[in-house]
């Protein structure tokens, strides 16, 4: 079964929705009223709601990550890509969906362009 996913606000809400629509449990940072939240925020609602975040912004989640790490903290994994357009991120998520398990994401940091 594929973990449930969430999107940070530099995902467009559109790909949450198609991906709902094909079965996938996922949910934008707007849908959940926080599209205006520091990555850190972003970072820590997700773990909060157990779910995986899904972001373009490589750099600083690489360091929230690493962050995390320092701190002892786990975080659900985490799912980067360069900006891609909607179609293209629905299908390489939707592989990545399809790759791993929730335990399997538990602090695993993914690079969305391995699944091209």
């Amino acid at each position: 079964m594929a973990f449930p996913i969430y999107l940070d606000a530099d995902v467009h809400p559109i790909v949450a929705r198609i991906l709902r629509g094909r079965g996938f449990d996922a949910v934008s940072a707007n849908e959940a009223g926080h599209g205006q939240a520091s990555d850190r925020e972003q970072l820590d609602f997700a773990v909060a709601v157990r779910r995986a975040l899904v972001t373009f912004n490589v750099a600083d989640f690489a360091r929230e990550a690493q962050a995390y790490a320092r701190e002892g903290r786990a975080h659900c994994g985490i799912i980067v890509s360069d900006q891609l357009d909607v179609g293209e991120v629905v299908r390489r998520l939707t592989k990545v969906l399809g790759s791993y398990s929730a335990s399997d994401m538990i602090d695993r940091f993914v690079w969305l362009q391995s699944f091209a």
